[in-house]
């Protein structure tokens, strides 16, 4: 009787201390999306204001270094939104909202707000729009998974490298197909690609760092779908992502 006591009450001990630490992400999850979000965002719309006024003023130099500052706010906005989607996953404080949506839309639009860094690294980012068919899920989070795969893509390329969004339809499943001719990656960096406890992270073409986190909130986002996601890569080569989504 003595040891099934103790056991109950290392049984107790136990969840209270996963209540614990469950309450201690929530309010991590809290001071990541309201404290640090809110005004990280502020500054990048004052920031966005700038760039406006140095349009009209000639002085290369500095429209030069505000165009950066922008450029790195937008890079610190999208870091922050996966620390705040995957924390937001992991502690089930997530309101899941599927819906049937424009597919085609949501790469048009993650298209256009990376059209940008690809020209400046010198990559064509191309959207073969040619089927329309709409897809089930939550709208907002698919927008952040493609988001993550397309950014790991720009990280990944070079000048000359093409990367092409689109969707397919085969055998009656919806696939979003991310496609790219960049550096690619080995089986050993492809294997470890989701593993969230891997010690370090590849630096891109030129340079770029990063947390590591985007392949995994894309593939957290992605399980909670329940998507079957393929990814070929080889390197030297490329890499294909390919994720299914239900079609209305």
């Amino acid at each position: 009787m003595e040891e099934i006591s103790a056991e109950n009450t290392e049984l107790i001990e136990a969840r209270k201390q996963v209540q614990d630490l469950k309450e201690q992400l929530d309010k991590f999850y809290n001071i990541i999306s309201l404290e640090l979000g809110s005004p990280l965002k502020s500054l990048k719309s004052m920031v966005d204001l700038v760039q406006m006024d140095m349009e009209s003023i000639d002085n290369p130099s500095a429209t030069e270094s505000v165009r950066y500052l922008n450029l790195q706010m937008e890079k610190l906005l999208f870091q922050m939104s996966n620390l705040i989607e995957w924390s937001s996953l992991q502690v089930k404080n997530y309101a899941y909202r599927p819906e049937s949506f424009d597919i085609q839309q949501v790469l048009a639009s993650v298209g256009a707000f990376y059209e940008k860094q690809a020209t400046a690294k010198g990559i064509i980012l191309t959207h073969d729009e040619t089927l329309k068919i709409n897809a089930v899920g939550d709208k907002r989070m698919i927008r952040q998974a493609v988001s993550n795969f397309v950014s790991n893509s720009v990280k990944f390329c070079k000048k000359g490298d093409t990367i092409t969004l689109g969707i397919e339809n085969l055998e009656g499943k919806l696939w979003v197909v991310i496609k790219d001719t960049g550096i690619g990656m080995g089986k050993a960096k492809l294997q470890n690609v989701f593993n969230p406890s891997r010690k370090s992270t590849q630096k891109g073409t030129s340079n770029e760092s990063g947390l590591g986190l985007g392949m995994i909130t894309a593939k957290a986002i992605l399980d909670l779908h329940e998507s079957e996601l393929q990814i070929v890569s080889e390197q030297g080569k490329g890499t294909t992502i390919r994720f299914s989504l239900a079609a209305e």
